[in-house]
């Protein structure tokens, strides 16, 4: 799924987005981490949620995604989420979990369980197999085309 990333940081995210059903779930062990502020390139991004990538660590989720496809920073995976709630009502990783690119502490930062108590960040080992984890990955575009 193609998405415009706006270039807005995690914490300018929760401030538009707020804490609640349409915006975060209620925790904030993530605030005061640097990836938190951090803003990757704005622009469109193809995206994909790594729903076939579970059960599986870290490691073996890169060694399979698609060509050209590198692990998410969750910035953009954040706004794509809730943007697309926003216009649809549909709840994408609802009752799933999809790492990310950014490691803290030796445990990878992942996105998900978007239910009504708000969208959650957590983290984990990256050795970590798991029925409901799986890697969500991006193409990015630079004036149409798949940046190389």
């Amino acid at each position: 799924m193609k998405h415009i990333y706006s270039g807005l940081s995690l914490l300018e995210l929760k401030d538009k987005y707020g804490i609640g059903s349409s915006g975060f779930y209620d925790n904030d062990w993530w605030f005061e981490e640097s990836f938190a502020a951090e803003k990757p390139l704005q622009g469109e991004y193809e995206i994909d949620l790594g729903g076939d990538l579970i059960n599986l660590t870290f490691e073996e989720q890169v060694k399979k995604l698609k060509k050209g496809y590198e692990p998410i920073h969750p910035a953009v995976l954040v706004e794509f989420i809730l943007s697309h709630y926003a216009k649809t009502q549909k709840r994408l990783l609802e009752s799933n979990y999809a790492r990310t690119s950014v490691l803290i502490s030796n445990r990878r930062v992942y996105v998900g369980s978007f239910d009504e108590t708000g969208l959650n960040i957590f983290n984990d080992w990256d050795d970590v197999r798991n029925g409901r984890l799986g890697l969500a990955a991006s193409l990015k575009f630079e004036n149409g085309k798949i940046e190389t």
